[in-house]
C-alpha cells in the first residue's frame, strides 16, 4: 500500500512506528520483573494447596495460567498506550515540517492515535475515528 501511494502521488514516505514492542519492556525491566515475579510468588503463597491432590494441582495450575494471561494483557495494554503516544508525538513533530500529510494507521491504533492528534491544535485531523470498529478494537 505504501509503495502504491508513493509511486502514484510522488510523495515522500516517513515510517513513524519503527520502535519494537519490546522497547517498552526493556526500558522498565525492573518494574516488569517485580510485577511478574511478585504476582506469581503471591499466588503461590496464597493458593498453595494444603493437601497435594490432583484437583488442587489442577486448580493451582489454572490460577497460574489465568495470572499469566492477565499479565500479558496488561503488558500489551501498556505497550499499546505508549506506542500510540509515541506515534502521535512523531506525527506532531513531522507536522512542523510538512503542510499536508496522509497517515496510514492500522485499525487497532486508529482510535488512540486519532484522539491524541485531535488534541493538538496545530493539526487538522480529517478522520480521527474509524468508520467501522470491529469487536477487537472496541
Amino acid at each position: 500500500m505504501v509503495e502504491d501511494l508513493t509511486s502514484r502521488h510522488d510523495i515522500e514516505w516517513c515510517e513513524i512506528d519503527n520502535e519494537p514492542l519490546g522497547e517498552y519492556i526493556y526500558s522498565r525491566v525492573i518494574f516488569w520483573g517485580i510485577v511478574n515475579w511478585a504476582s506469581l510468588f503471591g499466588i503461590t503463597i496464597f493458593m498453595w494447596p494444603s493437601t497435594p491432590t490432583l484437583w488442587n494441582a489442577i486448580q493451582y495450575s489454572a490460577v497460574l495460567l489465568l495470572t499469566g494471561y492477565i499479565l500479558l494483557i496488561s503488558l500489551l495494554a501498556v505497550a499499546n498506550y505508549a506506542r500510540e503516544e509515541t506515534t502521535a508525538e512523531v506525527i506532531g513533530s513531522y507536522s512542523r515540517k510538512y503542510d499536508q500529510a496522509v497517515v496510514v494507521i492500522g485499525e487497532a491504533h486508529h482510535l488512540g492515535v486519532g484522539r491524541r492528534l485531535t488534541e493538538k491544535s496545530e493539526l487538522n485531523v480529517m478522520n480521527p475515528e474509524p468508520v467501522n470498529l470491529d469487536l477487537g478494537v472496541r
